[in-house]
């Protein structure tokens, strides 16, 4: 009964805005457990599909500047079928949230099939869909229009093929493997370190044996050829026309300068302590290291597999904003809690610790599993409070909304983005998308470190005409003087100032 209330609980957090637009309340500040410049690429590029035609193999954004918008991204899956659904039923950003929330719900339905295909004992199993139930990232994201519940769900999937294929090798289980771990990978390629998990288990069956063994090097070119062929070809965009989602702009390895003093390691214990384990978690966590069983072993290979991509990528999976890559550690890390306190509960643990009795060991586990449970739901609902009653965006959403009727939809819009460098002085994605979807309207955007009168300019040249000058870009005396000279079409104190750069102040209106 406990873990049916649970199971629900969770499916009812994961449906909290799935009917809603694009709007606002797509974070909670500093536990945002999502990106919601991402989630305004996914609303253009869908918006684009639909009205451009749905030619999957050209995703197109509106901060586009004077090219024709393709960008460097992952395989757009969710955006394509977005705007197919538009196309036979009618625009409705919610479309993006539903395929996103049933790509939630297949990731936690998997995972509680996963454990009893494992054969995990009911104790820890049910421990283990309970703490997925209520994990606060995989909450967060069920409706955040973000790749990350679909390529996890495929990760999962393929995952249980891998341990299927442990049990019961055949070269079309292990094709079907490398197939599903393609297309998580396709759909976001961080799941790719799931290919670790895969190389342990052929590497387990086979040895070094493996290298004359034809279907392995078939599965490999399965899992490695469809991801690779979509990102070299994505890749021309980024070259040809310095379009990406943060691809090929954005420094993601780990380099020698992040090593001392390593902060990249404070904030992966950080989101692996706030949104994946919990304190006590972390304990049950190490109790399932007394486990001696094949279920530990690939939770273990898993789990390590989901930490070395967060450290060889640790100029991004490493940031203090990085919280929504830490959804790769969910499932590994819900079944060691589970092996932790069905260890515990039979009291098998005790045997590896001195002066444990076995029954002050199953209360142990009790008290942890509560604690554990009960501090992973207050996160999760914390979390949900700050986006949907504490959101302070509000204002400025509604203040870009009522813009639109004063920019006309063919008259593009320019606007500064965040920083281009992050704190190691590596390139950063610095396009800040939320403008264009809430206006609906294509432009520029520079970075905040080239703000000034000559980057206005140039801009304008180039056909941009609508500056969304946003608090304290009109300190600059240059930029203060040009924009005395240009007519303002929509204010909103402390906000936003919307000028007409080819309008006189007091001219009419477009």
């Amino acid at each position: 009964m406990i873990v049916f209330v649970a199971v629900v609980s969770g499916l009812a957090a994961r449906s909290i805005g799935v009917t809603r637009s694009f709007d606002w309340r797509n974070s909670s500040g500093a536990f945002s457990f999502g990106m919601d410049w991402h989630q305004a690429d996914y609303v253009q590029i869908a918006r684009n599909y639909w009205r451009d035609g749905l030619d999957m193999l050209h995703p197109r954004i509106d901060w586009r500047a004077d090219t024709p918008g393709w960008v460097e991204m992952e395989l757009p899956v969710i955006p394509w079928l977005a705007a197919a659904v538009y196309r036979e039923l009618g625009y409705d950003e919610a479309v993006l949230r539903w395929l996103v929330w049933a790509a939630s719900v297949a990731m936690l339905g998997l995972f509680a099939l996963f454990t009893r295909q494992s054969g995990l004992a009911p104790a820890a199993a049910a421990f283990a869909v309970v703490a997925m139930a209520v994990n606060p990232i995989a909450v967060m994201l069920s409706v955040a229009p973000q790749p990350e519940p679909w390529s996890q769900s495929l990760s999962l999937g393929s995952m249980m093929l891998v341990w299927r294929w442990l049990e019961s090798p055949s070269r079309p289980g292990l094709l079907a493997a490398a197939a599903l771990l393609a297309a998580a990978a396709l759909v976001k390629a961080p799941a790719a370190a799931c290919g670790l998990v895969l190389a342990w288990a052929v590497w387990r069956r086979y040895g070094w044996r493996l290298l004359l063994v034809p279907e392995v090097w078939l599965a490999a070119l399965v899992a490695v050829a469809p991801p690779a062929a979509w990102y070299l070809w994505a890749r021309r965009f980024w070259t040809i026309y310095g379009n990406s989602l943060g691809v090929s702009n954005e420094t993601h390895l780990l380099s020698a300068g992040m090593l001392w003093p390593p902060a990249f390691l404070a904030h992966i214990g950080f989101w692996e302590t706030v949104g994946v384990f919990s304190p006590t978690g972390w304990v049950l966590g190490f109790a399932a290291l007394t486990v001696r069983s094949p279920q530990r072993d690939f939770a273990l290979v898993w789990y390590g597999a989901v930490l070395a991509f967060y450290v060889v990528a640790a100029d991004t999976a490493g940031d203090g904003w990085a919280s929504y890559y830490h959804v790769a550690s969910t499932a590994p890390a819900c079944l060691l809690m589970g092996l932790g306190f069905g260890a515990l509960r039979d009291g098998t643990v005790s045997e590896w610790i001195p002066g444990l009795s076995a029954e002050r060991a199953r209360w142990t586990g009790m008290v942890l599993a509560v604690c554990t449970l009960a501090v992973l739901a207050a996160t999760t609902a914390g979390a949900l409070w700050l986006r949907e009653v504490r959101g302070n965006g509000e204002a400025l959403y509604e203040c870009v909304r009522a813009a639109r009727a004063h920019v006309p939809e063919d008259g593009w819009i320019l606007l500064r983005g965040g920083s281009k460098v992050d704190g190691h002085g590596h390139p950063v994605a610095w396009d800040d998308s939320r403008f264009f979807a809430w206006m609906d309207r294509r432009g520029f955007v520079y970075p905040a470190e080239d703000a000034g009168l000559s980057t206005l300019e140039s801009f304008r040249s180039r056909g941009a005409r609508f500056w969304l000058a946003q608090p304290g870009e009109l300190r600059d005396e240059a930029v203060q003087r040009a924009a005395g000279g240009w007519r303002v079409v929509w204010h909103c104190e402390g906000l936003l100032d919307v000028y007409d750069m080819g309008a006189q102040a007091g001219a009419p209106g477009p």
